[in-house]
């Protein structure tokens, strides 16, 4: 029987560079025909525990936009100096029964186990390819995973099997017949910046008496107390959306997110659709990504891709919870 293998790429997040390939020892051959060479993470250590290449992926949060880290597989014959005599049509699955006797082994060893990738965060829509006759190598078969659905803090493991459909004289090589990308997820968590020397640099309107003394100016998303708030203006005139608030930071800053804290028990009249503007002298903006808000009470984080050079931002609510024409906020920070 003539043997073929199953061969990984990775080919990275868009963005960020590939992660680099490590060629090990394959495991002894069963016959002359038998060889090939295999990433890293479809090898065996010396205890026969799989010890694969680990990703790290970095989690999307509420606000960023979503990013795929794209991989690729495709089937090969072992032995590189033969090619298909015919079509082989190939098939791959997710082979999480497989997993379990990994584990078995890892945590004899000590080692944390993998934990088997949530279908929500995989796409993998195309599961065949084919070896074709004259050829050495499938087509590749690509399939990726959500940065934003991901949930960071754990080890996964996407365990991806070959199965001939039609063997024609093949047979699967046992020893590389399944290939395990494993996952290790993180969150990066920026602190805030302190806001002493912060101004309100402009807004659409603000209501001066009509809430009381120590409401409903613009100042109040700057005084770190999230009791306080402002609100646009109701008395003597009733401003629609949108409406926007602009602060001056004192100094230039890389950005990596925003934070937003509706007035407390009353979410109502806050911001709903979103705009989150950047400039470097008050005067050109550039708009980020729309961002959608929920009602909560709670300090929302809006992690945005990394921006350089900001000294001001501008917050322009399209619209708020109630789908009213008033707007109002307690806190506004950044990271």
């Amino acid at each position: 029987m003539k043997k073929i293998f199953l061969n990984l790429a990775l080919i990275g997040l868009v963005g960020f560079s590939g992660c680099k390939k490590n060629e090990t020892t394959l495991p002894e051959p069963e016959s002359n025909k038998s060889v090939g060479i295999l990433q890293a993470f479809t090898q065996l250590d010396a205890d026969g525990r799989i010890n694969p290449q680990i990703t790290t992926v970095t989690k999307r949060t509420f606000g960023q936009p979503d990013s795929l880290y794209n991989f690729v597989v495709n089937a090969s014959l072992v032995d590189a100096s033969t090619t298909a005599t015919n079509d082989i049509s190939v098939n791959y699955s997710l082979d999480f029964t497989g997993l379990n006797t990994v584990n078995l082994k890892r945590g004899v060893a000590g080692l944390p186990i993998y934990e088997p990738l949530p279908d929500s965060v995989l796409v993998f829509s195309t599961k065949s390819s084919t070896i074709g006759q004259g050829k050495r190598t499938s087509a590749d078969v690509g399939f990726s995973i959500s940065s934003k659905k991901i949930e960071s803090g754990h080890l996964y493991a996407i365990p991806v099997k070959v199965i001939l459909n039609n063997t024609s004289g093949y047979e699967v090589d046992k020893a590389t017949q399944t290939a395990y990308f494993v996952i290790k997820t993180e969150s990066k968590i920026y602190p805030e910046f302190e806001r002493s020397a912060w101004k309100v640099l402009g807004f659409d309107s603000q209501e001066t008496s009509g809430e009381g003394p120590n409401n409903g100016r613009a100042i109040y998303v700057l005084d770190g107390n999230i009791n306080t708030f402002w609100h646009t203006q109701w008395q003597g005139a009733s401003p629609k959306f949108p409406h926007w608030i602009s602060i001056d930071m004192g100094s230039t800053k890389t950005i990596h997110g925003f934070s937003i804290m509706d007035r407390q028990g009353s979410s109502y009249d806050g911001a709903k659709n979103v705009i989150i503007s950047t400039s470097s002298d008050g005067i050109t903006w550039t708009d980020l990504t729309p961002i959608t808000l929920t009602a909560t009470n709670a300090k929302q984080m809006v992690d945005v891709i990394p921006v350089n050079n900001v000294r001001y931002f501008k917050v322009t609510a399209l619209n708020s919870m109630a789908d009213g024409i008033f707007l109002s906020m307690a806190e506004l920070g950044a990271y």
